[in-house]
């Protein structure tokens, strides 16, 4: 039996309004998935080299965006009181229709015929405004021609490019410090094989071993940071400089041990040759027997200091080392000066 009542009217009025506010967000949110949709596609065509049709994957989202449109519209849906008030001011707004709600009377007449001869209006120029122009760039980004050789050339330059960047940080790690002969053929065999990756293997494997052995190398670059710093530290320290002013023969055994850790370290290659004069075949090592003078040791911590502040500065330089990362000797260096007294003492 068909109920008289003004609550099936309106319900069905209810819905009506309820599916014109889910298109209207349908449409704003359609509209966006489209464009996001169509920027991924150029990106993914354009930098991995998708096909039209695995790009068009993309266009699935608009799935979620109906979801969320209706998640949004639920907040301008009309109570049944609401929609009898709007029945009422549909006709004359006299009152009998909310007051027929209310009490539970049947319809009266008008309203069944009204009911009857309206339907709903959708204002479709208004939800085609913002769908039409996104749908039209998605199906661009999915038509649009790009060459497959323009995205295919682009990969293998960046990888050239970032292995002859990994080789000229390991070539500026050997030139500051002398590798063991393991690490050394572990490293070059490390880097042939980033190199054969290269012309056949996925881009994400031949990056990953590259990013791989750039760290090992920065490992390296930050362990000889350390051994540089230390031996600053022993050259610039009061203990040097004090030795230098009144003990020469300790001077010498200090600036002895920097010497033999700087050797242990590598850092025996290379050397200045105004460094390389002063020690005996350029090696990090006194002469056997000698007893230097605080002027020629002096000289000689000088000497080695500015050499491994070049070796530093060859680390920053090349990439291997942050200069963020870099920081001062707090000591305080006192430079030594010769009086009478260790004029007389021999120094």
């Amino acid at each position: 039996m068909t109920d008289p009542t003004l609550r099936p009217i309106a319900a069905r009025l209810r819905r009506r309004f309820a599916a014109a506010a889910w298109l209207g967000e349908c449409a704003r949110h359609g509209a966006l998935a489209l464009v996001a949709a169509g920027l991924a596609a150029l990106f993914v065509r354009r930098f991995c080299g998708w096909s039209a049709a695995q790009s068009a994957l993309f266009l699935l989202s608009i799935g979620p965006a109906v979801a969320t449109a209706w998640w949004f519209a639920r907040r301008r849906f009309v109570s049944a009181a609401t929609a009898a008030a709007w029945i009422d001011v549909e006709l004359g707004a006299d009152g009998r229709v909310v007051s027929a709600f209310e009490l539970g009377l049947d319809a009266p007449h008008d309203v069944h015929q009204w009911s009857a001869r309206s339907r709903l209006n959708l204002r479709w120029r208004l939800l085609a405004r913002p769908l039409l122009p996104a749908l039209a760039f998605a199906a661009l980004a999915l038509l649009l021609p790009i060459e497959g050789s323009q995205a295919a050339a682009m990969a293998p330059a960046l990888v050239g490019s970032q292995i002859e960047r990994v080789a000229e940080k390991l070539a500026a790690l050997e030139e500051t410090v002398e590798l063991k002969d393991e690490l050394r053929a572990e490293l070059h065999q490390r880097l042939d094989h980033v190199k054969q990756q290269a012309d056949g293997a996925a881009l994400s494997s031949t990056f990953e071993a590259m990013d791989q052995l750039a760290q090992r190398i920065g490992q390296e670059a930050e362990t000889a940071r350390d051994r540089i710093d230390e031996a600053r530290a022993s050259l610039e320290s009061e203990a040097l400089a004090d030795s230098l002013a009144g003990d020469p023969a300790h001077a010498q055994e200090l600036l002895a041990r920097t010497l033999g850790d700087l050797a242990k370290g590598g850092f025996g290659q290379n050397l200045p040759e105004a460094l390389k004069q002063e020690l005996p075949q350029g090696s990090l090592a006194l002469p056997d027997g000698a007893k230097l003078t605080s002027d020629q040791l002096a000289k000689l911590s000088s000497d080695l200091q500015a050499a491994l502040d070049g070796k530093l500065a060859n680390l920053v330089k090349s990439g291997l080392i942050d200069p963020k990362k870099l920081k001062p000797f707090e000591g305080k260096l006192k430079r030594h000066k010769c009086d009478e007294r260790c004029k007389k003492g021999g120094g």
